[in-house]
């Protein structure tokens, strides 16, 4: 079987409407028509390629939405070897970052955003936050989920931009990493990618706190 590694990014749901456009703005223009979400008072147009006529159209507050986008980021050595080769040699630095770095398209990412984290996750206490979930296409794309600094840069940015409450990245090993936590920076291993924050609170409340970026 192959890998299917996974960045979990947590928002306040006050953000959804930022987040999505910030998303959007990285996004490749797609040739499909684009999934158009309506709120309220307006509606939102996402490049995304649909898998069926029902997805390019939601209402704000689905319990959930699936999105498949290609995604700009700028060129590290394991972008550049994933465009090149299809493949990461982390040992493998002969191809060159150009200053500034070049955007290049990774895709096809799946985006599940689950706004109902009670009923689809179980998550009691979360009912303020969105879960925006990243998922890749298989082993390759998952080896540049784990290496690429760019991308990793790119979700820290978007965290960092709307008060994101909790950043996760799953690798399918016996911990998973806690990148990001109550608005600032962390290293820190967690059990399960599945946890809620409130949960990881109380977790990391009865933690050793040396590894916490800030206390560096």
């Amino acid at each position: 079987m192959g890998c299917d590694f996974m960045y979990f990014l947590y928002f306040p749901r006050k953000t959804m409407w930022d987040v999505l456009i910030a998303l959007s703005e990285i996004a490749e223009p797609s040739r499909h028509p684009d999934v158009k979400i309506h709120f309220p008072d307006r509606d939102l147009l996402i490049p995304n390629i649909a898998s069926s006529p029902a997805e390019y159209e939601w209402p704000h507050d689905a319990e959930s939405f699936w999105f498949s986008s290609v995604y700009q980021f700028d060129a590290d050595n394991a972008i550049l070897q994933y465009q090149q080769n299809g493949w990461i040699d982390i040992n493998d630095h002969t191809l060159q970052v150009t200053n500034p770095p070049e955007k290049i398209g990774i895709g096809y990412i799946y985006l599940h955003i689950c706004t109902d984290l009670q009923k689809e996750l179980g998550h009691k206490k979360s009912a303020d936050l969105v879960l925006y979930r990243f998922f890749t296409t298989g082993t390759r794309m998952s080896l540049l989920f784990q290496y690429s600094s760019s991308i990793r840069k790119a979700f820290v940015n978007l965290l960092q931009g709307f008060q994101g409450e909790c950043g996760i990245f799953f690798n399918e090993s016996d911990f998973t990493e806690l990148f990001w936590f109550k608005c600032k920076p962390y290293y820190q291993n967690i059990p399960d990618a599945w946890m809620p924050p409130d949960e990881i609170q109380n977790l990391l409340a009865g933690a050793d706190h040396s590894n916490h970026w800030g206390d560096r």
